[in-house]
């Protein structure tokens, strides 16, 4: 401002340089203020993306939850693609992988594991497998005698794009099928039968 105000009270007028001057620095200073409010509105335009990718990843979420809960990972199916109903830009991906080759005794002494680790009453120095020996043969029965498998990696994708972009958004889940133990006796391992019956004497 202080150089257009001195341009302005020059007796001897404005010259083409000065005119290109001050042409130049209102193009620098509009250009800036242009820029500015393009970065403005695409990083608002990003985190808004961003929001609604977090909403249709929860919609999933909750739709693979009301599958499992109403019949199961069985119900819940290989691979699918839908869009997004609040906004069909936003493609949701659903990939389920079976996990065959993983046992059940497996994921009983990973568990296992991972407890005495973690837990203060967890034994570091324990022979997991040597405890769960006598057992891990009935276990892994049921999942070599059946085709099916007990364990199931899920993939949930979003997808949108962004301008020229194109951007996702991924959620992993490991899920256990409830019939992984079932039919599976176990021996007894020190319980006392007679509280199990406790409840029903008391009923009679």
């Amino acid at each position: 401002m202080q150089i257009l105000r001195h341009l302005k009270n020059n007796e001897s007028g404005f010259s083409l340089l000065e005119c290109i001057l001050a042409i130049g620095i209102l193009s620098i200073v509009i250009g800036t203020i242009v820029g500015l409010q393009s970065s403005i509105i695409s990083s608002t335009q990003i985190s808004g993306d961003n929001m609604k990718a977090s909403w249709a990843m929860r919609s999933a979420i909750s739709q693979l939850q009301y599958v499992l809960d109403s019949g199961g990972v069985k119900d819940v199916p290989n691979e699918t693609e839908f869009p997004w109903a609040t906004d069909e830009q936003f493609k949701i991906s659903l990939i389920k992988k079976e996990l065959k080759e993983v046992k059940p005794s497996q994921f009983l002494l990973s568990a296992m594991g991972v407890y005495n680790l973690v837990s203060p009453d967890g034994n570091e120095q324990s022979d997991i497998s040597a405890t769960f020996s006598s057992i891990t043969p009935l276990l892994d029965a049921p999942a070599g005698a059946q085709s099916q498998s007990y364990f199931n990696n899920v993939t949930i994708l979003v997808n949108w794009r962004d301008a020229s972009t194109q951007r996702s958004i991924t959620e992993g889940f490991f899920f256990i099928d409830k019939d992984a133990l079932k039919g599976v006796n176990l021996p007894n391992l020190g319980g006392d039968d007679k509280k199990s019956d406790s409840p029903n004497q008391g009923n009679k």
